[in-house]
């Protein structure tokens, strides 16, 4: 695991309370646990909720001579993980993808003792890329893929990439990206209290039907699309539009809603402290991702917190997290008046609405952390230290 992070430290708590386990998280550095600067935000960072407690881990020292914390290959260089791996004696060894000189250290210390790998990550083959990365790519995947024990595929595309690649099915089991559902529940008698508190000192009354984005603001988020396309609603609407996080673009976002708004309710509330963000995600109703990503976290967040969805078609989770017209609409990527047709059409259907968002609860449901232990339990029944040998 790169680093501690609000998404993960959930499901390590709560394998850590399965009997089924023995779990032991070894972290490739301490960003998070200490203040980081993000260089997409250009902020530093700190996450205010407790992500190291109710499961064992040990931070590796990390031999790295690069220290800009970019994300190259080179970033995390931890000689200690076959030492780490040799003294444990795990069942199996789970690493989050490749894309560090680490994974590949703990991919030939698993070799040397004789420990199953199992793989989890957002690899996937739908995004163009140059051939040359391609045929890069695909000469390390020839190699890593052939030693790993299982696959635990996150979603669909995921499932597909690994089959794509050679990866016998019957090494494939699913552990999906989730979160915590208890904690994103909104609609405890203190999320309701709260919804209806931030909506009072926001001007909105209950039967405003609520949209938020919940994104970096950076370029490759394509958060402008939604701030146009909201623009071009009609202001009779009883509508608005919550605008949770920051960035580079959060200044040009704010000028273009300034100069085309128009009395439109379009709210910037800025970076939200992860021990509220459930609170004022419980706010909305809808989600808007337009981004252009391999998996989609928000919407992890949106559907477990009772929001319907408006996707762009090039969130690749869109296809686990997203049934079209249950739980929400899908739009083509950055195409600003489908996604304003999509934002009109839901805010003329507030019980609709609601149904939507009652479907998105019960999806995120079906695939909560008991389903994540559950393919990580049969992985290891099938492929572990010891059925392997």
């Amino acid at each position: 695991m790169e680093s501690p992070v609000q998404y993960h430290a959930p499901l390590f708590q709560f394998l850590a309370k399965d009997s089924r386990f023995r779990l032991k998280v070894m972290y490739m550095s301490q960003r998070g646990v200490k203040p980081f600067y993000n260089p997409q935000l250009k902020m530093t960072l700190q996450w205010d909720i407790p992500v190291l407690e109710g499961y064992d881990y040990v931070f590796l020292n990390n031999h790295s001579p690069i220290t800009d914390d970019g994300g190259s290959f080179w970033t995390l260089l931890n000689l200690g993980v076959h030492k780490t791996i040799a003294q444990e004696k795990f069942d199996a060894v789970w690493v989050h993808g490749y894309g560090y000189a680490t994974c590949w250290l703990a991919l030939l210390a698993c070799q040397a003792t004789g420990t199953p790998l199992f793989l989890r990550g957002e690899s996937e083959d739908f995004f163009p890329r140059a051939k040359w990365k391609n045929q890069l790519r695909d000469l390390g995947l020839s190699v890593f893929l052939k030693q790993v024990a299982a696959a635990l595929y996150i979603g669909s595309y995921n499932r597909e990439f690994y089959l794509n690649h050679h990866v016998p099915e019957e090494r494939l089991f699913y552990v999906p990206y989730n979160v915590d559902n208890d904690w994103f529940n909104v609609q405890t008698p203190e999320r309701l209290e709260f919804r209806k508190q931030i909506r009072a000192e926001l001007g909105l009354d209950e039967n405003t039907v609520v949209f938020i984005m919940a994104s970096k603001h950076r370029p490759d988020r394509y958060p402008m699309d939604v701030i146009q396309a909201f623009c071009q609603v009609p202001k009779d609407l009883n509508a608005a539009l919550l605008v949770l996080g920051d960035g580079v673009l959060r200044p040009e976002l704010e000028a273009y809603t300034q100069a085309y708004g128009d009395g439109r309710h379009i709210h910037f509330l800025g970076l939200i402290p992860q021990s509220k963000y459930p609170g004022y995600m419980g706010t909305g109703d809808i989600l808007i991702h337009p981004s252009s990503e391999t998996w989609g976290c928000a919407i992890n967040e949106g559907i477990s917190a009772s929001l319907a969805v408006i996707s762009s078609d090039q969130v690749l989770g869109w296809r686990d997290m997203v049934h079209p017209e249950v739980n929400g609409l899908i739009y083509p990527f950055h195409n600003v008046e489908a996604l304003a047709k999509c934002i009109v059409s839901l805010a003329q259907q507030p019980e609709r609405v609601q149904q939507m968002r009652q479907a998105s609860r019960k999806l995120s449901e079906e695939m909560d952390f008991g389903v994540c232990a559950d393919g990580v339990v049969a992985a290891s029944e099938r492929f572990g230290r010891v059925n392997h040998n």
